[in-house]
Order: C-alpha cells, then sequence, then structure tokens
C-alpha cells in the first residue's frame, strides 16, 4: 500500500506518523467507507438518512459544519420564566359623612404598576392589588381574598345618603342687611349662598358642622335634636296707638 503526500504517514523515510499510536495507518488495514451503511433513523439536523454509506454521512456533517462556519451562525438558547404575581382583592371604605372631603388611595395593581386617586365619603371600591401594597389614610382597608378577581358584570347601586347626626337649627339675622349662609341638609344636599333677610329668623335641618355663616351677623344656635323644619319666616311688629 503506498503513501500520498500529505498524508499522517508520509515523509521521506517513511517513518510511522503520529508516533505513539501503535499501529501504522500506512500498513493498517482499510473498510471501504462505501460499503458500510448507517442503519439508524433518518437525522434531520444533518439530512442523514438510514442506508446512507459512512462515506456520504460524513460529507453531509461536513457540509453542515461549514454551512454554520461561514454563516458565523450561533444557537442561543433562552428559557423565560413567568412568575405570577403575588395579587389579592381589597376593598377600601370612606367612613366619612356625605359633604366631608374626599380621602386620597394609592395602590400597586397586579401588573405593578402604581394607581392613586380619591374615594368619596360613604364610598366602597374594590380593588386587585399586588403583595398588600394598598394605602388610603382615614379610610377601613379589608383584605378580602387572596385571589384578584374582576366582577363579571357591572352593577350601578344608588345609595341614600344620610347624616348623623341631623339637628335642627336656628338662624337669626342680627343686621338689617340680608345675609348669606350655606349648609349640608340631612340628606346629603348642599345648599350655597341661602339669603336671610335683614332681622329674619329661619329654622333649618342641618348635617352637624356643615353650616357655614358669619356670627358676628348671624347668630346660629341648635334648638333640638332631628329635623324639625320651619323655613324662613318674616317678623311683622304691629304698634298699636296709645289712645
Amino acid at each position: 500500500m503506498s503513501c500520498y503526500p500529505g498524508t499522517p504517514c508520509y515523509n521521506s523515510n517513511n517513518t510511522i506518523f503520529p508516533r505513539g499510536c501503535g499501529i501504522d495507518p500506512c500498513h493498517a488495514h482499510k473498510t471501504n467507507t462505501d460499503l458500510t451503511f448507517y442503519s439508524g433513523p433518518n437525522l434531520p439536523c444533518t439530512g442523514i438518512n438510514t442506508c446512507d454509506d459512512v462515506t456520504l454521512s460524513l460529507e453531509k456533517i461536513d457540509s453542515v459544519i461549514c454551512d454554520l462556519i461561514h454563516a458565523g451562525i450561533t444557537t442561543t438558547t433562552t428559557t423565560t420564566t413567568t412568575i405570577a404575581p403575588n395579587c389579592g382583592t381589597y376593598t377600601v371604605f370612606n367612613p366619612n359623612p356625605i359633604n366631608a372631603a374626599h380621602l386620597p388611595y394609592s395602590y400597586t395593581n397586579c401588573d405593578l404598576v402604581v394607581i392613586t386617586g380619591y374615594i368619596l365619603p360613604q364610598e366602597i371600591l374594590p380593588f386587585c392589588v399586588h403583595n398588600g401594597l394598598i394605602t388610603a389614610i382615614g379610610c377601613v382597608i379589608t383584605h378580602v381574598s387572596d385571589a384578584c378577581f374582576t366582577p363579571a358584570t357591572t352593577t350601578t347601586t344608588t345609595t341614600t345618603f344620610f347624616c348623623n347626626p341631623c339637628v335642627t337649627y336656628l338662624l337669626i339675622n342680627l343686621t338689617a342687611q340680608s345675609q348669606l349662609y350655606t349648609y349640608g341638609d340631612c340628606t346629603g344636599t348642599t345648599h350655597n349662598d341661602i339669603v336671610l333677610y335683614g332681622n329674619d329668623l329661619v329654622q333649618i335641618c342641618v348635617c352637624m358642622g356643615s353650616i357655614l355663616y358669619d356670627p358676628i351677623k348671624i347668630q346660629a344656635t341648635v334648638i333640638a335634636p332631628g329635623c324639625h323644619p320651619l323655613g324662613n319666616t318674616t317678623t311683622t311688629t304691629t304698634t298699636i296707638p296709645i289712645l
């Protein structure tokens, strides 16, 4: 068997190469790879099929490797792990009377977005909250459920507000000029800039603490608990001559 230039066994002295292998590749028994066949299943990545000979199979492998080298392709496998947020349902209740100020709230929703707003007096609002991150100063916060749910339907509820306590005021105009006053009645309605004529008086139902007036010009007195309105009255003075 002859050796060709460039093969491992070739040199001018016919020295065995590589050294230490124990077998002279130029004198070893060789198998014809054209007569040895691959017996496994088809291999889609290399294109090797059942019954391809070893020579063809190696050529297909070499072709795939060359394509990857020439294209400079780097295969990267990215694994994304999605962690479900720790969400729960909370309610916020503003216990203040109807004419009191709105109260602020702030919470982090299940998309990790901070939401802020105001809640009306006597109003209850439900929220889906991430990890219990909710604040509402002056409000009652209740943890309803560890699960976050959205109602399937929207229900509109009309609430009739009431004032506690509701009292009866007597207002007297101490001047001869008309004066203005503002108050919230026992149904939660605000009455702005009501005229009280000079030297007149009025008895009205007022939500305690909601009345505004000038105490120098108007005298306001709580005369009874509950509601006992009389409305504006006009005082008429009749002078009877002495005979």
